[in-house]
């Protein structure tokens, strides 16, 4: 790719305009895979399209199932899903019913930039309900929605911000359409129902060393995402503690959720949470920067140590960015943190949000801290640490 190539292809600017263009300009900006080439390493940008289904005032999505689970109902394998049903109109200027239901199958949280999860949204994907692997209808975002567009804007509400659909102030436009007809399915695992009997429910979250140290030594050593260790089922944790149903009441029913990890900083981390740490050296320091470097990630291991953090728990980079100044007094001078995904945002990563079954676990390698002798002016900055000595 022509140096111009990032300002020219950037992700957001897709364009079919230019397609198969040899001049070696640029221009071209239909690439689904591109890779670019650095001093001393590559890149690869890959394009993908996101569908988001929300509902700002009607639902929220909670302990969602991403994965096929066995209804409680028919016993055969279901993912959660949303039915865009076949009453609502074809377009706006065609008052003709879409004729028939779409469907498409819950695939993760919408989570922002600083981790919080938003209920009201759900990202989605498209359905295969007779599970052969390949989605019955590749056209169905296009059929519903066709060329038409909506405005995103943002409300807060308690102090969170949300994206909603906004017609009248929304600065986003993006293809979509709103005000539609739909069905939420929300599939309850055979081994997940809840005896209606019982009067109070009690949550127990669960983190199993087995799966702590599967999990860890999978992050460090193996990262391949194909062998990325689950964690138990609720199912499995309650055989696990059966016993301790004698020390309750009778008319409690305690629910043993199992906690997983939120990967932070590294590659292996989602886009949002991937970070690049910019260190700033002081100049009488007797450490290489490959030794700030190991310091530095062995600071970030020791910061997030389990035993020092709850589930929920949130992440503050100020603190962190604390504990490895007075770690390295006289070695180090500033330490910044930047989003792969959103360079331009200094703040981006300044609080990450975890929910109530979630730990951080950092991933941290050499290749995400670029060591220099030169500040960088940034937000999230913690100022100058140095040592003097002197006498009375």
């Amino acid at each position: 790719m022509p140096l111009n190539s990032t300002a020219l292809n950037d992700v957001s600017n897709w364009s079919r305009q230019h397609e198969g263009d040899g001049s070696s300009t640029g221009i071209d900006n239909s690439w689904i895979i591109r890779l670019n080439y650095g001093v001393n390493e590559w890149e690869m940008l890959v394009r993908k399209t996101q569908f988001v289904v929300g509902s700002p005032k009607k639902l929220k999505f909670t302990n969602l199932n991403f994965t096929e689970t066995f209804s409680s109902e028919t016993l055969k394998p279901l993912r959660d899903n949303v039915k865009v049903l076949s009453i609502n109109p074809t377009s706006p200027s065609d008052p003709n019913p879409l004729g028939r239901d779409y469907q498409f199958n819950a695939y993760g949280y919408f989570t922002y930039e600083d981790g919080y999860t938003d209920p009201h949204n759900v990202r989605v994907t498209l359905a295969d309900p007779d599970n052969d692997g390949y989605p019955n209808n590749p056209e169905a975002f296009t059929k519903i929605v066709g060329t038409q567009t909506i405005k995103l804007g943002t409300k807060t509400v308690d102090g969170f911000t949300y994206t909603v659909q906004d017609e009248n102030d929304g600065t986003s436009v993006v293809t979509g359409v709103g005000s539609l007809h739909t069905q939420y399915n929300r599939i309850a695992d055979i081994n997940h129902l809840i005896d209606p009997s019982t009067t109070n429910i009690i949550d127990t979250y669960v983190l199993l060393e087995s799966y702590n140290n599967t999990f860890r030594n999978w992050a460090l050593f193996d990262t391949r995402l194909e062998t990325r260790p689950n964690p138990p089922t609720i199912s499995e944790l309650t055989d696990m503690f059966e016993s301790l149903n004698t020390k309750k009441s009778i008319s409690d029913q305690v629910i043993y959720r199992p906690v997983k990890y939120k990967i932070l900083f590294g590659d292996l981390a989602s886009g949002e949470l991937q970070a690049k740490f910019n260190v700033t050296k002081t100049p009488n320091t007797s450490l290489s920067d490959t030794e700030i470097k190991q310091r530095v990630i062995n600071l970030i291991d020791t910061y997030f140590n389990i035993d020092n953090w709850d589930f929920g728990e949130d992440f503050y980079f100020t603190e962190m960015a604390a504990f490895i100044h007075n770690n390295m007094i006289g070695e180090i001078s500033q330490i910044t943190i930047d989003s792969v995904a959103t360079p331009d945002n200094s703040t981006a990563l300044f609080q990450i949000n975890s929910s109530s079954d979630e730990l951080f676990l950092p991933v941290v390698q050499a290749n995400n801290i670029s060591v220099s002798s030169t500040s960088l002016g940034n937000l999230t900055t913690i100022g100058e640490n140095t040592i003097s000595s002197g006498g009375y």
